[in-house]
């Protein structure tokens, strides 16, 4: 709260402490639980395992009203699927990555051949593959970024594991995609993406990512 407690040249004096107002804040991306898909845009249910399930209820409540309220076009409101933007890396065109643990988040709701039929219906062509860092919490878009509609840029990986991704992508998509290996440097851990980090901006002319 420096900011809004005075220690700063934009206010040079501290606030009533009864115009600071404290709560709780989501360490949360918009891109988790906004509708996705380019072949059809659709608004998943969003749940995640690093909120209790009712704020990630309260989220998707949320947004859902603001879809309704700004009259945004969607495609499809899926009533029984969960999917969120942590498990899903695309190239905004025809191809996705998405993380096995929606398998497990499903498990029960939605059969795997009907979960199947969804994402290929939002995202075209789809390729389901585990964590390649799975004995951390860092999520899957952190690891994994698309460049461009045909490079895929990877974190640092073990030699096994990066043979077993690069052979279960050619498996999917031939040569239609390229993978680059980031010279991001340092070894995966469980106590950040420090070094290792792949979620992505890209323009026309620059690709731009954290360290």
């Amino acid at each position: 709260m420096p900011y809004l407690d005075g220690r700063s040249t934009k206010i040079q004096k501290r606030l009533p402490y009864d115009a600071l107002i404290e709560t709780n804040v989501y360490d949360i991306n918009l891109n988790d639980f906004a509708p996705m898909g380019y072949k059809q845009l659709t608004k998943f249910i969003y749940r995640t395992p690093y909120l209790a399930d009712i704020a990630s209820s309260q989220v998707d409540e949320a947004m859902n009203r603001f879809i309704m309220d700004n009259r945004i076009r969607i495609d499809k409101r899926e009533e029984d699927m969960i999917l969120s933007g942590e498990d899903v890396v695309h190239n905004g065109v025809n191809k996705a990555l998405i993380s096995d643990s929606v398998i497990i988040k499903n498990a029960g709701r939605v059969p795997d051949w009907a979960m199947m039929i969804k994402l290929l219906n939002s995202f075209k062509k789809v390729l389901i593959i585990g964590n390649p860092l799975n004995g951390t919490r860092l999520r899957f878009d952190d690891i994994l970024g698309f460049i461009d509609e045909q490079i895929l840029a990877i974190s640092p990986l073990d030699p096994e594991i990066r043979e077993e991704l690069e052979e279960a992508i050619r498996k999917k998509f031939h040569n239609d995609l390229a993978i680059i290996d980031l010279p991001l440097g340092g070894a995966a851990n469980d106590e950040g993406n420090c070094g290792i980090y792949t979620a992505v901006m890209s323009t026309n002319k620059f690709v731009i990512f954290n360290l």
